[in-house]
């Protein structure tokens, strides 16, 4: 079975955005000759222009949602994620194929819950199909909520 990795352009830029606006306001603020130069200012300044350079790297969340099996595991890294989630295929319950969501059940831990919403319905139908194809191969029931029955997702 393939990784699935979709990366989401719209996220990425908006990140890029919100990390050169920080940046600029910090070092504004700093040179600005009219503002008040006090401690906590600078301080400020400071965790502006790190927050705005931190929105340039792959620890400030994920712009893509990766789905990658292995022989003992699924990792899951999910848009806004900063660490990947590691499921077994033993501890799982079953996998909940909701519209706007997908719900791993695992057993004696709290479940996983992948929000759908604001994807494409291509990369949904990807998602689908890849979950499906991951219970099938792991003997891990399924249930759909929402979907029609006739079609794969």
């Amino acid at each position: 079975m393939e990784p699935l990795i979709i990366k989401r352009k719209g996220h990425s830029i908006v990140k890029i955005i919100v990390g050169a606006i920080f940046i600029v306001a910090g070092t504004f603020n700093i040179l600005d000759s009219s503002a008040k130069h006090e401690v906590i200012n600078w301080i400020l300044n400071i965790i502006l222009i790190v927050l705005g350079i931190l929105n340039f790297t792959p620890y400030s969340g994920s712009v893509t949602t990766s789905l990658v099996p292995g022989y003992k595991d699924l990792r899951i890294r999910w848009r806004g994620w900063i660490f990947w989630k590691l499921i077994r295929p033993v501890e799982v319950e079953k996998i909940v194929l909701g519209r706007l969501f997908i719900l791993i059940n695992r057993k004696e831990k709290k479940a996983v819950r992948l929000d759908l919403d604001s994807l494409e319905k291509d990369q949904k139908t990807q998602i689908y199909n890849f979950f499906i194809e991951y219970a099938e191969q792991k003997s891990v029931p399924v249930e759909r909520h929402g979907l029609q029955e006739g079609s794969r997702g």
